[in-house]
């Protein structure tokens, strides 16, 4: 049983979002845990050798049972972009890139202090001259360079379907969270996970505790096939916990995705019932939600361009953008 202390403090900064970079880590995971067990991970596999991928090759080869976190690093936002999180990977500090590849040369756990790297442990693990050929910062760059392949090959062209599906899991978990707190929502996320002794509790054959997080954030995953951690192993700053959601394999064979599936089937409903300007209030009656779950929807749609807002003395009116309208045209053709 892995257990993260949070305290009520901590639990009100904890938070949901999408990570891109935490989405192609799953894969890899997948690699390495059911390598050509799944079409998830020959696919990836395929791409690793096909491209080159050195670097990526080594930490699916060595299957360590830790992987360095910093090819996935914390998003800083709720949607940070691909771009912005390999720009992350590529200037990690050497430090920590110093840190996190100890960890994962000696297989030490997530939560124990990692040990120096001995010539012996390098040698002994297979594949390890084309990482331990490089200084921590040049190593950061060529993760970087070889993730943004395998993103561009194995994860692009799907990404707005499953973008789709983080986002219906999120709005869904964000209502629960509402009504009921944060308490009741682990459950919901996934078997392994519970609420009690002052924290999270995570059922797994390992045993450890996390007492050193500053808050949780969550990132829904179509690829993890469990929930997976991304601790510090210097023991500071946040936790992230990947957990799985949906079914990456069940996407139809076509570029062309549903407006449903991309952006929610709340957001879609949303959309078409501001033809005519609403309140926030109005439109909670309308769907029958918490205004505070329409308000999350109504930001996100906001920042996406697809709703203007409008103050009319004390009250805020939302209202469908050209381009929106547009959108839900093409969708009803």
């Amino acid at each position: 049983m892995l257990h993260i202390d949070l305290s009520s403090e901590q639990l009100t900064r904890a938070r949901f979002a999408l990570s891109p970079m935490a989405e192609l880590s799953m894969a890899l995971i997948t690699a390495v845990r059911l390598p050509l067990r799944s079409r998830l991970s020959s696919a990836t596999w395929r791409i690793i050798k096909e491209q080159r991928l050195d670097c990526l090759a080594v930490l699916c080869r060595c299957r360590s049972s830790y992987l360095p976190d910093f090819i996935a690093p914390l998003p800083s936002s709720y949607d940070p972009g691909v771009e912005e999180q390999l720009h992350a990977v590529a200037n990690t500090p050497a430090g920590q890139v110093r840190d996190e590849m100890s960890a994962f040369f000696t297989g030490v756990s997530d939560f124990t202090p990692p040990s120096p790297v001995s010539d012996k442990v390098i040698r002994r693990v297979q594949g390890t001259g084309s990482l331990s050929q490089f200084d921590e910062r040049t190593l950061a760059r060529r993760m970087a360079e070889e993730l943004a392949c395998l993103w561009a090959h194995l994860m692009a062209p799907r990404w707005p379907f499953v973008k789709g599906q983080l986002e219906a899991e999120v709005a869904r978990s964000a209502e629960t969270v509402v009504r009921e707190g944060w308490a009741a929502v682990f459950p919901t996320l996934h078997h392994a996970l519970s609420w009690g002794d002052g924290g999270l509790n995570i059922d797994t054959p390992r045993d450890g505790r996390i007492f050193w997080s500053r808050s949780l954030i969550l990132l829904p995953s179509t690829h993890a096939y469990r929930p997976v951690l991304f601790a510090d192993v210097r023991k500071r700053g946040d936790t992230a916990l990947a957990y799985p959601v949906g079914r990456p394999d069940a996407e139809p064979a076509t570029t062309e995705f549903p407006l449903g599936q991309v952006m929610g089937r709340t957001r879609l409903a949303l959309l078409k019932s501001l033809g005519p300007a609403r309140t926030t209030a109005e439109l909670a009656k309308l769907h029958a939600l918490t205004a505070g779950s329409i308000s999350y929807h109504l930001t996100r749609l906001h920042t996406a361009g697809l709703v203007h807002r409008q103050r009319r003395g004390r009250a805020v009116y939302y209202r469908r953008s050209p381009q929106a309208d547009a959108l839900i045209q093409r969708a009803t053709d």
